[in-house]
């Protein structure tokens, strides 16, 4: 049996040498986050940091009310529902329901916005608020790559939400358009987005299938985009195409449409 045992041995050895670094990487992922070094960390096919676009409480400008149940937001140029008239809902029927909105008029000019429209709304908490420590954004958009210590945002506030006061409707996760480049969507659980909680300031990522807070949004028309931050110029759309690997999703029951500060039907990973 001695024998046995040490001739079988440097089979073993030898077999766990050959499992890939990168796999011993992800599998410490979540202790990486919990560092407060962790965004110097990071894979070096991570997109580098675009620089700081910090755009805080003092700089901002106010919203400004439409009058016709919109905000129009000055320093970016996008137009806001006040209020959500969108019951929550999954990220896909989220994304179509936007899309058919119509407001005095402006019919297929509703979308749901990007991460980084919607950490444009974030006030009070600078960490994730547009500019801050967490990295996520349009362009980097992996959970591996981008999702932070910094992301987890602060804690809940108790003077509401930490976004412009003018801002009406329940504070938790809202949806955005922008997938998690690091959840491909392959498996019985699917794909994920990122959603930005603002009873928390907290940014991170969500199974498409949950039930989530929906606000929707449109850029200002005939407006030019030159006084607007390089962050929110227009950009190509964050979703895939229809040559992705990533498996097309398809309208289903949708788990859960009841109100709450948390998602419905369960979380992303992370």
């Amino acid at each position: 049996m001695k024998t046995k045992f040490f001739l079988a041995y440097p089979i073993v050895m030898v077999i766990l040498s050959t499992i890939p670094l990168y796999c011993v990487g992800k599998s410490s992922d979540n202790s990486e986050r919990n560092n407060t070094d962790d965004t110097n960390s990071l894979d070096d096919s991570c997109p580098e940091d675009s620089g700081n676009n910090d755009l805080n409480d003092d700089d901002t400008l106010p919203l400004f009310d439409n009058g016709d149940g919109t905000l129009t937001d000055p320093n970016t140029g996008l137009i806001w529902e006040q209020e959500p008239s969108i019951e929550d809902t999954s990220n896909y029927l989220a994304e179509n329901s936007c899309f058919k909105l119509e407001i005095y008029g402006w019919i297929h000019k509703w979308r749901l916005p990007t991460v980084s429209e919607l950490r444009s709304l974030i006030r009070g908490c600078s960490a994730t608020q547009t500019g801050g420590g967490c990295k996520v954004t349009d362009q980097c958009n992996s959970s591996y790559c981008c999702e932070n210590s910094q992301c987890i945002g602060c804690s809940i506030s108790p003077e509401g939400c930490y976004w412009p006061e003018s801002l009406v409707g329940d504070c938790g996760f809202y949806w955005s358009s922008t997938y998690d480049e690091s959840n491909s969507g392959i498996g019985s659980e699917g794909g994920s987005n990122w959603a930005v909680d603002f009873s928390e300031g907290q940014v991170r990522q969500v199974y498409d299938f949950s039930s989530l807070h929906v606000r929707c949004v449109r850029r200002l028309e005939n407006k030019g985009t030159e006084f607007l931050s390089p962050e929110f110029r227009p950009t190509q759309n964050t979703r895939r195409t229809s040559t992705s690997s990533r498996p097309a999703r398809t309208p289903g029951s949708v788990p859960g449409t009841a109100r709450s500060t948390r998602p419905s039907g369960g979380i992303g990973p992370g």
